[in-house]
């Protein structure tokens, strides 16, 4: 009944606020993808314009902000300034700050208690200075140093403080045995549509997919076509791989995407 109630309010308050403000509101998903149906939403968001930004609030369902921050243009592919990010109870999740959409100095990430997770500074995109991170009863995990993108030095402990043999912050997945394994996979497995072969199609179909914390492949898709009978095949192939080895953010499994280019050569 609250819930009912909850949307009665929000869509008349909607409705006023957007005839005089120009704020536009939208509701999503829990994959984040923009719905219509506010009964169905997982969030909702508004945007307005504010000193030659578009202002963003993102909401849990609840009505507890989830985001705020601004954006150069109202499609939201920019971001500009300060952007915050906040866990359902309303505590602090991250805090980072942006200069026409790239990272810039320092960005902070806490625990769902409050305490401080981890310290990265950047500078356009790149790991430039000390990066900290730390465990969930504050002992200092890691500190780094960059330049430029590049690892200078570093030094990793585990939660009582004991040194560990280094490990890098950030890994990305692979397939067993490497890129030369995927080569013959990908070699030993592709069939040769005929009606393309026929006609003399060739060409790289690049295909994007999910690899997930435990290394299973999912949300895999075209990104770049070449015709559809050999875009088919390139999904085909992909979506059969066996399990990679995960990507690891600070030691820790994470679903990180992967592009693979899949070439068809008479």
């Amino acid at each position: 009944m609250k819930y009912i109630l909850f949307f009665t309010v929000f869509i008349f308050t909607y409705l006023n606020t957007n005839a005089q403000t120009d704020t536009l509101f939208t509701f999503y998903n829990d994959k984040w993808e923009e719905i219509e149906e506010a009964e169905k939403a997982t969030y909702f968001g508004k945007m307005y314009k504010e000193n030659n930004l578009y202002t963003a609030n993102d909401y849990y369902i609840n009505g507890q902000l989830q985001m705020r921050g601004s954006y150069v243009t109202k499609t939201r592919k920019t971001k500009e300034g300060i952007f915050e990010y906040f866990y359902k109870d309303g505590q602090i999740r991250q805090k980072s700050t942006y200069k026409t959409g790239k990272l810039n100095g320092e960005s902070l990430s806490w625990y769902k208690d409050g305490v401080l997770k981890r310290i990265i500074n950047y500078k356009e995109n790149q790991f430039h200075g000390e990066l900290k991170t730390y465990w969930s009863n504050g002992q200092l995990k890691r500190e780094d140093f960059y330049k430029k993108g590049k690892l200078k030095k570093g030094k990793v402990w585990d939660s009582l403080g004991v040194v560990q043999e280094y490990y890098p912050f950030e890994e990305m997945p692979e397939f067993n045995g490497g890129q030369v394994e995927l080569l013959n996979y990908l070699t030993q497995n592709i069939k040769y549509p005929i009606e393309a072969k026929k006609a003399g199609i060739s060409g790289r179909v690049i295909i994007q997919f999910l690899v997930n914390e435990d290394g299973s492949i999912s949300h895999t898709k075209v990104v770049k076509g070449v015709d559809p009978l050999l875009d088919k095949e390139a999904l085909r192939v992909v979506k059969n791989m066996p399990n990679w080895i995960p990507g690891h953010q600070d030691g820790i499994p994470v679903k990180v995407t992967y592009n693979v280019p899949v070439r068809f050569s008479l």
